[in-house]
């Protein structure tokens, strides 16, 4: 559920809110970005996949608008956020050499 009224993206409150660490209503360009993703991968794949590479991960910082997406989202976050989940997920989607490949990358 969408907590209302919540400011509009790039709005000043919105920017204000953002440096405070508030969560913020997502960017129609983030919602269809985060949408593509989810129909294409579980939380565990997508973070095995591109969590070896990510320094920041901002998108928990936004609420979406879709229920489902939002949780998705918020899960890859923590995925990510947590090196032995992130490492299990790597184990199990990616195959040996890549998964070498991505530690190796990591250190």
């Amino acid at each position: 559920m969408i907590p209302e009224p919540l400011p509009t993206p790039f709005s000043e409150e919105w920017i204000r809110k953002l440096e405070l660490g508030e969560r913020v209503l997502a960017p129609e360009s983030a919602e269809r970005k985060m949408r593509a993703h989810a129909a294409e991968s579980t939380p565990e794949q997508f973070a095995a996949l591109h969590g070896p590479n990510t320094l920041v991960f901002g998108f928990p910082r936004y609420i979406f608008r879709d229920p489902e997406l939002d949780a998705w989202v918020q899960e890859v976050g923590s995925i990510l956020r947590d090196p032995d989940r992130l490492d299990s997920c790597m184990r199990r989607h990616l195959s040996a050499e890549d998964y070498e490949r991505a530690r190796s990358d990591m250190e």
